[in-house]
């Protein structure tokens, strides 16, 4: 095997590792926290987005890979409207499309994976104003997370390892600025996220004195198909969407008074990309697709 290929097959697997989060890389964010530990490590609560994020009555969502992208897409809870603000091609290539969608003052943060398909990855971090204009690339990296004026991220480096094939090679952990300046590496701290997200890692989160929950249906193997997601408080505990014959919930998220999940389909091989609140009602099916890659 020639020294170009085991090169390339390193690169795929470092790559998938990262975006995908397959193992805890140093500097990464793994579940809910980034593991820049030491002993004398110090923990900062930071927050961080996925797949969307609330500004006003708009909510802004994405949703790449799993056999669709959608580019960066505003939601209108009042007109019922959407719109593309961002679209996921660049330069007029298909690109993997976003994540890791965050709102921070009067700006969209995100990374976005210039690459097309699952072989690899070329992601960078990105700020647009509310309207998808004024693109600002700010540094190359991913799973970013935010505290105060500063955001903590992962820093890469896109690496040619000849024949037009580059590939990121991680740095490490740092922080920079909402502009992207002020660039340092980071030691000594771990930076916990604070809850958001329900998925096959997490089955509950409390928010705000309120517990967000999955209903396990145990299956073989000790594989989880989550039919129900609750919302238990101190006086009542209630059903806030339950699944459909041949159903199953991948993942919940949490923002403000709304929720986003990924329910699959196992007859149809569909998913749907579900808006509710978080007492189940104004529920909207932002998109259905089959499922692939």
């Amino acid at each position: 095997m020639g020294k170009n290929l085991l090169l390339k097959i390193s690169s795929i697997i470092i790559a998938l590792v990262m975006i995908f989060g397959l193992s805890a890389a140093p500097g990464s964010i793994n579940g809910r926290m980034i593991t820049e530990a030491h002993a004398s490590s110090k923990t900062i609560t930071v927050t961080r987005g996925e797949q969307f994020a609330v500004k006003g009555r708009y909510i802004y969502y994405t949703r790449n890979m799993s056999g669709t992208r959608t580019g960066i897409v505003r939601y209108d809870t009042k007109t019922k409207q959407k719109k593309t603000i961002v679209p996921y091609k660049y330069k007029g290539e298909w690109t993997n499309g976003f994540s890791n969608l965050t709102i921070k003052g009067k700006y969209i943060y995100a990374v976005w994976d210039h690459y097309y398909g699952t072989d690899n990855a070329e992601p960078y971090i990105y700020r647009f104003d509310l309207k998808g204009k004024n693109r600002k690339r700010l540094a190359c990296g991913y799973n970013f997370a935010m505290k105060g004026n500063k955001i903590y991220f992962t820093k890469c480096k896109m690496k040619n390892y000849g024949d037009n094939y580059i590939s990121p090679v991680e740095k490490g952990l740092y922080s920079m600025s909402l502009a992207g300046k002020k660039m340092k590496k980071v030691k000594g701290v771990v930076l916990k996220e604070s809850d958001y997200m329900l998925d096959y890692s997490c089955d509950s989160v409390r928010i705000n004195h309120t517990n967000f929950a999955f209903t396990d249906d145990p299956g073989p193997y000790d594989y989880h198909t989550y039919t129900s997601l609750k919302k238990i408080t101190e006086s009542a505990k209630k059903t806030i969407y339950a699944c459909k014959k041949q159903e199953e919930i991948y993942s919940a998220e949490i923002h403000g008074k709304w929720v986003m999940l990924n329910v699959y389909n196992k007859k149809s091989f569909k998913i749907k990309l579900i808006l509710m609140d978080i007492n189940g009602k104004n529920r909207k099916t932002l998109k259905t697709w089959r499922a692939g890659e």
